[in-house]
């Protein structure tokens, strides 16, 4: 903790302070400035001012310079786009659309080099607060919610969806974000990091409060997320979900499951979740949709279209509505190339991931699979229903999984290199 010129303290205060703030995408009120000043905004600032504070140098091995090519390339090819693009002007394709693309550029190595340079006790407490955070987060929706619509408005799904859409920055959004800040408590839950009693409570109470807010919502893009970081992480510990660790997650996932059976029948969810989780699906995804017909239209454009696309932001202006498809879009608007590129470089950090997990240090295994499950899900299920590619949540994880992943290869966080089973992250405080 030499390098760290922050009192050691404050640091995983501080950074889990910035993740929670990232995570929820509000507008601060009272500043005068309209809608600029928003808590993602915010917390991407103290991200930045962690990376100040902790970098004497920077340090980059060649798997964040192979990342940091890539994404440089994508931002590079999106000017070029931009340059040749027909529906430049508003509404069309805009160099606001580009920028993410740096900003990524920074975050991976703001975060790789921030990890690299805190110790593994640092880790432990950023998650806790972490997972304190996302429960109180996951809290004070269902107190806005209340405030809003109230406690009689809880058992119309609908009154609850559009409570949620005027929320923020809107009802995907504000969801993606919970269960951003929710990853850790499902970790928690499924034994991917060590347990304690009081901890597996907070972490069931959130995963239950991001579920029925999901529901309730209709967010089908949030549960089919939750339900691939748990498959995700249950295929990654399925050696050591025997025994005890095996029994706790079994019992939490009743209690989970038991809490939701309970509410649905207090608040009738069962025909919501026909009409909407069955009937809507089908009516969205089968031949002759709407849906689908906009991909179709999405995949024409690009082969049209296929070196530079339409331009950075275009696809909406261009085939007449969102394309609700990252894959797609970004090979709309930025060309063959960029697609493949980011596609392949996401794919990449998994596959080093899944390959080098096995010699992670013990004493950030559980930080290790959180990260992967969730490059996994925001990298390559997510962007199948939503336009994620280029949202910062992704490439913070990218950022974390090739810190741990290089770890394992260089124990650079003083721990010793675990050959066996996971032992688990340790939530402590202090």
């Amino acid at each position: 903790m030499s390098r760290i010129k922050l009192p050691p303290a404050a640091v995983p205060l501080l950074i889990a302070a910035s993740a929670i703030l990232f995570a929820i995408d509000v507008v601060v009120p009272g500043t005068g400035l309209g809608g600029w000043i928003t808590t993602n905004r915010l917390g991407l600032l103290a991200i930045g001012a962690v990376g100040v504070a902790l970098l004497p140098r920077i340090r980059l091995p060649s798997v964040v310079m192979r990342t940091v090519a890539g994404l440089y390339l994508v931002t590079i090819w999106g000017i070029i786009s931009l340059l040749a693009s027909p529906f430049v002007g508003e509404g069309g394709a805009s160099v606001l659309y580009v920028v993410p693309w740096a900003a990524i550029c920074v975050i991976v190595v703001v975060v790789y080099n921030a990890c690299s340079l805190v110790s593994p006790a640092v880790v432990q407490q950023a998650l806790f607060w972490i997972l304190l955070g996302g429960c109180a987060a996951n809290v004070l929706t269902w107190v806005y919610l209340i405030d809003q619509i109230g406690v009689a408005g809880l058992l119309d799904p609908w009154r609850v969806r559009a409570a949620l859409g005027e929320f923020g920055p809107g009802l995907n959004r504000h969801l993606n974000g919970l269960f951003a800040l929710t990853t850790v408590a499902l970790a928690t839950m499924v034994g991917a990091v060590e347990r304690r009693p009081y901890l597996t409570a907070v972490a069931v109470v959130s995963v239950f409060s991001l579920l029925l807010l999901s529901v309730q919502a209709g967010s089908r893009q949030t549960l089919v997320a939750i339900a691939a970081f748990v498959l995700f992480l249950l295929f990654l510990l399925r050696k050591s979900l025997l025994g005890r660790k095996g029994l706790l997650t079994f019992w939490a996932t009743a209690a989970v499951a038991g809490a939701l059976g309970y509410a649905g029948d207090r608040i009738n969810l069962w025909s919501w979740l026909k009409y909407r989780f069955v009937e809507r699906t089908v009516e969205q995804y089968t031949a002759g949709s709407e849906r689908l017909a906009i991909w179709d239209q999405g995949i024409r454009i690009a082969a049209d279209h296929l070196l530079l696309g339409v331009g950075p932001g275009a696809f909406a202006t261009a085939a007449g509505a969102y394309a609700d498809n990252g894959y797609i879009a970004l090979a709309a608007e930025y060309g063959i190339i960029p697609a493949i590129m980011i596609v392949v470089t996401i794919l990449g950090v998994v596959r080093v991931g899944i390959r080098k997990r096995r010699y992670v240090a013990s004493n950030v295994r559980g930080l290790h699979d959180v990260a992967l499950a969730s490059v996994a899900v925001y990298g390559l299920v997510a962007p199948l229903f939503n336009e994620l590619l280029r949202d910062y949540t992704l490439w913070l994880f990218v950022g974390v999984l090739i810190f741990t992943s290089e770890a394992a290869t260089v124990r650079a966080v003083g721990g010793s290199r675990s050959t066996g089973g996971s032992d688990g992250l340790r939530l402590r405080l202090g």
